[in-house]
């Protein structure tokens, strides 16, 4: 989903290698799942987001809703974006822009 939309505006999307994927994205992912968020968590993330900045990624997206969950924007060395708290602002403004800001609860 990320790499069409990207495309489109001339961004190149840099994924993990299938070794950091599973062996680091994966095990971090199913440990958030579990209930475990760590210093062990953070570190596979961290480092998997590392490998990436040394491909030559600028930013890292979080593409899964786990990932901001077991991943602080202060271990990685470039802007962590969360898609979720991106969409979510997003909303906002639209909701906001016209007239509609409802409060819940």
């Amino acid at each position: 989903m990320y790499q069409e939309w990207l495309n489109r505006f001339g961004i190149r999307l840099l994924l993990p290698h299938a070794t950091s994927q599973n062996d680091e994205v994966m095990a971090a992912i199913h440990a958030v799942k579990a209930g475990t968020r760590d210093a062990r968590t953070t570190a596979l993330l961290a480092r998997a987001a590392q490998r990436l900045t040394e491909q030559g990624a600028q930013a890292v997206i979080a593409g899964r809703t786990e990932i901001p969950l077991g991943l602080s924007a202060e271990a990685v060395k470039v802007p962590l974006i969360d898609p979720a708290l991106v969409l979510a602002q997003a909303l906002i403004r639209r909701a906001g822009a016209e007239g509609r800001i409802e409060q819940v609860g």
